[in-house]
């Protein structure tokens, strides 16, 4: 499937422990280069647009749970997809660390990447280009939706 362009990430994060953040995100890059160099190269410019190139040299098994998460979606990025799933990816993280992340989704919708985003709380989910929102547990109007989210990220 990840061949095909889809890659997702999981609710529990599984990141490689005993391996650099950069080597982890370089497992991903792996699935369309050979090359050493430019499978670090891919990891260091993903690292760059997550927000962890400062974390490089750190082993996975370190990190705080926002940054596994941040890792686990770099990892899933550095293959290269064009829809990448994201299931409950700010579950057990505060409302700044929610913000960070919904940010980055928003980053990486704005830079043409699809994103399927599994969140059961509704103050998670980020807002599509068509201004739908989606909800297990509530469904609101996109006008809702944009100013329960400005409020959110002030």
């Amino acid at each position: 499937m990840c061949r095909l362009g889809l890659t997702r990430t999981f609710q529990i994060v599984q990141t490689l422990k005993e391996m650099t953040v950069e080597e982890n995100v370089m497992t991903g890059a792996f699935l369309h280069t050979r090359s050493t160099r430019a499978a670090r190269a891919a990891a260091r410019e993903i690292l760059e647009l997550v927000g962890m190139s400062g974390k490089r040299d750190i082993l996975g098994g370190s990190l705080t749970i926002v940054d596994k998460k941040r890792l686990e979606i770099a990892r899933a990025l550095a293959t290269k997809p064009k829809l990448l799933m994201l299931d409950e990816c700010m579950a057990g993280l505060n409302q700044t660390e929610i913000k960070d992340v919904m940010n980055l989704c928003l980053k990486l919708r704005e830079n043409g990447l699809s994103l399927l985003i599994v969140e059961h709380i509704m103050e998670r989910s980020c807002r599509s280009p068509t201004g739908s929102w989606c909800s297990t547990r509530e469904r609101r109007s996109p006008r809702e939706c944009r100013r329960k989210l400005q409020t959110m990220t002030k």
